[in-house]
């Protein structure tokens, strides 16, 4: 097994894959996402391997079984905005033969790791320290502790960014039952603030959904949500953005 940057001959088996990621839409939105295609076609993808600032890294063990397409962005010597560089996972894709064989933690630590080598900021999500909220919306696999993330983030000693989205609707549940995934409230942002606080990082990023979903009912946080919830943040003596 090895992890790598792709090249041109891993270009028709990155098509299968994106066939299988894009099939996945289609079955839970078939409004938005049509059958039988790819987010890129072939000469997209040959283009993308040529752009540094865009990489793509696939796992090989004798045949591609995941990918992980990447951005790097760069800010440096702005008039306004600090020096930065991060890196980016736009997309992430296993094999469906292949799951629960942890090629993706795989992929990502690979990418950590790259990121690392290549000076780019500690970028973190922690969207909610609700439990149960996290269960409902991210549903992780395997151990999740919120505790233990947020511990894990303060161990970076305040050299982290960290990423927050915020969402308004509902979402359906495995029993057809609809419920809120508004985490805009006070129940949800006072105890990220808390978190948030206890971490101290360099910087807060507050954001919202920009396009259409695979899981229909989810709605953008109002910009003046973002815009109070941004406030709230700086007024414990951190900087932070607000993206809507």
């Amino acid at each position: 097994m090895m992890i790598r940057k792709a090249n041109k001959e891993d270009i028709k088996r990155i098509i299968d894959l994106l066939h299988q990621v894009n099939m996945v839409h289609h079955v839970l939105r078939p409004d938005l996402f049509k059958p039988h295609t790819t987010k890129y076609s072939e000469q997209e993808l040959a283009a993308l391997l040529k752009d540094e600032n865009k990489p793509i890294f696939v796992y090989d063990d004798g045949t591609v079984l995941g990918y992980a397409f990447c951005q790097v962005s760069e800010i440096k010597d702005n008039q306004l905005l600090e020096d930065i560089k991060t890196l980016y996972i736009d997309d992430i894709c296993v094999d469906e033969h292949a799951r629960g064989k942890h090629v993706g933690k795989a992929l990502y630590e690979y990418v950590r790791d790259y990121a690392r080598s290549i000076g780019c900021n500690n970028i973190l999500k922690l969207d909610t320290v609700n439990p149960d909220y996290i269960k409902m919306v991210d549903q992780p696999t395997g151990h999740y502790d919120v505790r233990e993330v947020i511990d894990a983030m303060k161990r970076f000693q305040g050299h982290l960014i960290i990423q927050t989205m915020f969402m308004r609707g509902q979402k359906e549940t495995a029993d057809g039952i609809q419920e809120s995934v508004d985490n805009t409230g006070d129940e949800y942002v006072a105890p990220w603030l808390d978190a948030v606080r206890e971490i101290r990082p360099q910087q807060v990023m507050v954001y919202t959904i920009d396009r259409e979903t695979p899981t229909p009912g989810l709605e953008k946080a109002s910009r003046g949500q973002l815009d109070a919830i941004r406030d709230r943040v700086m007024a414990l003596g951190i900087p932070c953005s607000a993206s809507y």
